[in-house]
């Protein structure tokens, strides 16, 4: 009983700690990511962020990057970011992130294996494009995971507009 009664308590302590986490934030263009350090790890470049799923069993590479939209179109933009030579069959749909309604392309690839879905999705604000992307470099390097859809579709909720 006493056993039992001091695991409880000790996970309890545990568990209020990790409750306790502050979020990190990283803000790309007009819009702020709230993450987790624990779960992401983030490697900044000038204007593309890298984020990585710390857990490897279930790895996902997905790209952060802001630029201008110019005259292009965030539909273009997002079925840019996944490369025909891999990528086909493009399926449009329309999503809204933090408030804001925006463009999202996901595409199957040609690869016989078994590969996630690619994901692009362009979040457009003032004239500038943000670009939240899962895909694969090759056939032959698929990632470790058949969830980008849903891990983009995670961290999208977790998008605000930068204050």
């Amino acid at each position: 009983m006493k056993t039992s009664l001091w695991i409880a308590c000790v996970l309890q302590v545990l568990s209020a700690g990790a409750a306790l986490a502050d979020p990190r934030e990283l803000k790309f263009g007009a819009l702020t990511l709230n993450y987790d350090d624990r779960e992401w790890n983030i490697f900044p470049s000038e204007h593309v962020w890298q984020l990585t799923r710390v857990n490897q069993r279930i790895y996902v590479p997905l790209r952060l990057e802001t630029k201008a939209l110019g005259h292009a179109t965030c539909d273009a933009l997002a079925k840019a970011q996944l490369p025909e030579r891999l990528y086909y069959q493009h399926k449009r749909s329309e999503i809204t992130v933090a408030g804001l309604v925006s463009a999202k392309v996901t595409s199957w690839t040609g690869c016989r294996n078994l590969t996630p879905l690619g994901v692009a999705v362009c979040i457009p604000h003032k004239g500038m494009a943000h670009l939240v992307t899962a895909t694969i470099p090759s056939c032959q390097q698929p990632g470790q995971s058949i969830t980008s859809e849903e891990t983009v579709e995670s961290l999208l909720g977790k998008i605000s507009l930068a204050p």
